[in-house]
């Protein structure tokens, strides 16, 4: 029988979406749709597996969802556009669903072109004013070649026995004879155009905030050796995808130069991973590699999102009030006030009116003492003044668009010459601008291009791990505040006295309380050092050791009780040690013979102000010995603040 004109026109498209080469088998046999169509009903019945159908995939289990009312429905069993991977079954996933003929010239998803970016950037003032301030700010910073802290800390774990300032001492005695090289060549990393490291900068920092596609290329000396990292145009530079839209890995090219609308040359991504499955240059096709930087970078599209491109539409509104400002002093037709005629005037002819309307202003024009005057003016007329005129131009208006169109750039409007308006606590309004600007732009700005820079350095000029690229004088712009925070560190035992003093390059305190931890309490310092064999609830001290016996106690007695590290010890409040000389007695044993010679009196009315004090004191919770001149230890059991040693 013949078919009908859908069935026909079914056919002619299945015919077109399964061509032979899509479904031809291992042996290079192809198939009808026909066949295609029972292959897939064979496949999602399980009757049949991927090594058999060639190119399609083996479908996951499957749960009966039809069976179930207003249910999600039985997924379709796939057809694979990317080449079924043999050991499941099924394709690998797409980074996302790219152009296709991505990798021919012309083919995009860019809907902003790179021309308009550039244009944009050079012709808006405000757009060029917040990337040369973003460019000095960042590019201008000292910079230099540094121990790694990561490296550091590796070392430090290595050898836990050493203080930090030794194992940084011996880090800086292996590395210090090649920091000298990589600083060198830093100093002019473009030599084959004389480029300084700030102009260098320069053209990396304008290719990062107009296009966010920084591209550089490793040129090498005939020996091999590197000669000078040059930044070319981004806008011509296409990235290329493979299958999966993934970076093609060397040695396919994984870029292009296109000029003049086709392609001029091709170059490989500079890393490929070895098999450990570390980042190691692709030697090989060393003179073919490629350096492309994209700091935002998102899961559709190889390229990023400029500060530029995202600035756009707020810096279209700032330009078309810039536009409608100068057509007020070039197209602009609102006079600054009117005369309304009356019925007067009503007879006037068209002349007439224009005649005195000319005499009028030529009568007023330039006449500044004039226009102080009174002027009668004809009968039936009266003036209408515009009050609302001034309201156009307030700047409010202006700065609010300065200000959007400026964060963008992460750009405080006071860098560009604006103030914001403000009475009591404006300076302080301005410092924490200025600490936001610090946080969420300088700095994140400042560890991207140290990043770069380290990367570059270590995978085309040999540079060790333990080095790293790194810029200075931030540290200084916040001094104080890393002080609070040391201070604090210090004072809670995360850090001691000897590591801060290293931090500030400052020589090391010699006694060893200085390396040891400690935490600040109101009633003392408190050693971590040995506090883990000291009873729950006493106070760990320096300087009056539990190794040293009490004044007045045997030293082999209770008193001379010692803590781990020799540190002193105190009771809490409500039990106090106490230190007594020998009571006062009669027998010249030394003890002041002036008490003695009290009379009873006297001496229980010295008593009782000692004790008074020293509960007194007890309640201040000081952590010092309280001495007696006064009370013996009868006094102070019968007051009941007396306390055998060898009890706690």
């Amino acid at each position: 029988m013949g078919r009908s004109r859908s069935q026909r026109r079914r056919v002619q498209v299945v015919q077109k979406a399964l061509s032979p080469s899509s479904v031809r088998a291992a042996g290079g046999q192809s198939f009808t749709p026909d066949q295609v169509a029972a292959m897939l009903r064979a496949v999602t019945n399980g009757q049949i597996s991927a090594g058999q159908v060639g190119g399609l995939a083996v479908p996951l289990p499957r749960s009966p969802y039809d069976n179930v009312p207003f249910g999600p429905g039985t997924p379709l069993p796939v057809q694979p556009i990317n080449p079924v991977n043999p050991a499941t079954g099924r394709a690998e996933p797409r980074q996302y669903n790219y152009p296709v003929s991505w990798n021919l010239p012309g083919i995009q998803d860019r809907i902003v072109p790179f021309s308009v970016l550039r244009a944009a950037a050079d012709q808006i003032s405000l757009f060029r004013r917040c990337i040369e301030i973003r460019k000095t700010e960042v590019g201008t910073l000292a910079w230099d070649i540094v121990l790694s802290q990561t490296a550091i800390e590796r070392a430090m774990a290595e050898r836990p026995s050493d203080t930090r300032a030794d194992v940084e001492k011996d880090l800086r005695n292996r590395m210090s004879p090649l920091v000298g090289k990589y600083v060198d060549f830093w100093m002019t990393p473009d030599r084959r155009n004389g480029l300084t490291f700030v102009q260098w900068a320069n053209k990396v920092l304008e290719d990062y905030f107009v296009l966010d596609g920084i591209a550089i290329y490793p040129r090498r000396t005939r020996g091999g050796d590197m000669y000078s990292f040059e930044v070319i145009d981004g806008t011509t530079i296409k990235p290329l995808l493979d299958q999966y839209g993934n970076k093609p890995a060397a040695p396919n090219p994984a870029y292009q130069q296109i000029l003049q609308g086709f392609p001029r040359g091709e170059f490989i991504a500079d890393l490929e991973l070895d098999e450990d499955g570390n980042e190691v240059l692709a030697n090989a096709y060393g003179t073919d590699q490629l350096i492309y930087f994209v700091h935002n970078v998102r899961s559709f599209t190889p390229y990023g999102y400029s500060a530029v491109e995202q600035a756009l539409d707020d810096g279209d509104l700032y330009l078309r009030r810039h536009q409608w400002l100068k057509a007020e002093y070039t197209d602009g037709v609102m006079p600054a006030g009117w005369l309304k005629a009356g019925e007067g005037q009503a007879q006037w002819s068209p002349q007439q009116l224009a005649e005195y309307e000319r005499a009028l202003n030529d009568y007023y024009a330039g006449q500044t003492d004039t226009r102080q005057r009174f002027r009668i003016l004809p009968w039936g007329m009266e003036p209408d003044i515009r009050n609302d005129l001034g309201e156009r131009y307030k700047p409010d208006y202006d700065l609010h668009l300065i200000t959007m169109t400026a964060s963008h750039f992460d750009t405080m409007i006071a860098e560009i010459g604006y103030t914001q308006p403000g009475g009591l606590g404006s300076t302080g309004w301005h410092e924490g601008q200025e600490n936001v600007q610090d946080r969420k732009a300088t700095r994140p700005t400042v560890r991207r291009l140290q990043s770069m820079i380290t990367n570059m350095s270590r995978h085309y000029l040999d540079m060790p791990k333990e080095l790293e690229f790194k810029f200075l004088g931030l540290e200084e712009e916040d001094e104080d505040a890393q002080d609070e925070v040391a201070n604090r560190r210090v004072m809670s035992a995360r850090m001691t006295i000897n590591e801060d003093r290293d931090r500030l390059g400052l020589a090391r305190f010699t006694f060893p309380e200085a390396d040891k931890p400690f935490i600040s309490t109101p009633r003392g310092i408190v050693f971590m050092e040995g506090a883990g064999q000291v009873a729950p609830g006493e106070l760990i001290t320096p300087g009056n050791g539990l190794d040293a016996p009490l004044p007045g106690r045997d030293p082999d007695g209770a008193a001379g009780q010692t803590a781990a590290g020799g540190s002193g010890r105190v009771l809490p409040q409500g039990k106090p040690r106490y230190a007594l000389p020998p009571p006062p007695d009669a027998d010249g044993d030394g003890v002041d013979d002036a008490n003695e010679r009290k009379s009873a009196t006297t001496r229980k009315a010295q008593v009782a102000d000692e004790i008074a004090a020293y509960r007194r004191y007890l309640k201040k919770g000081k952590s010092r010995q309280f001495e007696f001149h006064y009370a013996a230890p009868a006094d102070l059991e019968a007051a009941g603040l007396l306390q055998d040693p060898a009890d706690d």
